[in-house]
């Protein structure tokens, strides 16, 4: 890609996905006006670069479907008038920087099928108070989902499926209840819960019948299967608000999956010491 073609005055917009462009993403000079910059579904490659900070008015970047690793500058934080970031579908490693928390704009991050890992930073769940839909799915982050902030009530899509995560999701999704019942009214898109193949743990959370039952309709989707959730002790199967979930017709697509059974004494003995 020339970076002459950056470096044009009055351009605002360059679309380049699709095509075979390929080498180092190239850095726009610090006199860009550009606002939308999509470079999806090429051959680049090399690290992203620092200077993509030059465009501070980017609004839109898709670099999604590349061949771009190293892990995130920490300029990304400056473009703090982006609305949408994709970036799907390269070999970045590491984690979100933390200067990323100043994007208090973005409402779209696409990061799945990266390998970005390690513990999710809590500031996306915390500080993007703008954010829509967050894909992080595919990837190798572990440890717990850290908490939803109640000011993010625009969330509507979470996708954090086929990673590592584990604990327990109760208050996670207790959190998400009262997000979609207070914003329900001003959601344009349905509200989908992504959280399947992880290694989530403990009760199956008695707000995932709330959600599908008393969400307004504004759920469309919650998937928790291939996760460690208990089964009931007593029937070695899932609780019955859960089985009437998996035997309804709800309007909600919902993959609970199988739970895990809860190990039983059968018997104790006590031998003495001679």
């Amino acid at each position: 890609l020339p970076a002459s073609i950056l470096a044009l005055p009055r351009l605002l917009k360059f679309s380049g996905a699709h095509n075979q462009l390929a080498g180092q993403m190239p850095c726009p000079p610090p006199s860009s006006q550009i606002t939308s910059l999509e470079l999806a579904r090429n051959m680049l490659d090399g690290t992203l670069p620092s200077c993509i900070s030059n465009v501070a008015g980017l609004v839109e970047l898709d670099i999604s479907s590349n061949l771009i690793g190293g892990t995130l500058p920490s300029a990304l934080g400056e473009l703090t008038n982006l609305v949408m970031l994709t970036m799907s579908q390269n070999m970045f490693k590491g984690s979100f920087p933390e200067s990323m928390s100043a994007l208090t704009k973005l409402e779209y991050l696409s990061a799945s099928r990266t390998y970005l890992g390690g513990v999710l930073p809590p500031f996306l769940l915390r500080d993007m108070l703008s954010l829509v839909k967050l894909d992080i799915s595919h990837c190798s982050f572990e440890g717990q989902l850290p908490p939803i902030d109640d000011r993010m009530e625009n969330l509507r899509i979470v996708q954090v499926e086929n990673n590592s995560f584990n604990g327990t999701v109760e208050h996670w999704f207790n959190h998400m209840l009262q997000i979609v019942n207070a914003g329900s009214a001003n959601f344009v898109e349905g509200v989908r819960l992504h959280l399947g193949s992880n290694g989530f743990s403990g009760e199956l959370p008695l707000a995932l019948y709330d959600l599908i039952y008393q969400s307004n309709h504004t759920v469309e989707l919650v998937d928790i299967g291939g996760n460690h959730f208990r089964c009931d002790q007593s029937t070695g199967s899932w609780p019955g608000w859960a089985l009437r979930i998996e035997q309804s017709n709800s309007k909600v697509e919902h993959m609970i999956g199988r739970c895990t059974p809860v190990a039983k004494v059968l018997s104790l003995s006590l031998s003495e010491a001679a």
